[in-house]
């Protein structure tokens, strides 16, 4: 398996040595299955979901503007 397909390439590990992927579920805290024998995981912040965001493009040598997210607006906002 070519490393940037890894789920154990150290890119996906945070500096604590938390796992953001992997084949195992029991590897993460709060875990969601993508149907592909890999898990990911979901207890993650808004700036940590940004950051593997640029982790993901990077790994897969797409550039940035590859990626682009669209907001809905936040009803509850005042």
């Amino acid at each position: 398996m070519p490393a940037r397909n890894n789920p154990y390439n150290p890119v996906f590990v945070s500096n604590r040595g938390n796992r953001y992927f992997s084949h195992q579920p029991q590897d993460l805290r709060s875990q969601s299955d993508d149907g592909r024998e890999v898990f990911a995981e979901t207890n993650l912040g808004a700036n940590q979901i940004r950051d593997n965001i640029a982790r993901l493009l990077g790994a897969f040598d797409l550039p940035r503007d590859a990626f682009a997210a669209f907001l809905r607006e936040d009803l509850d906002a005042g």
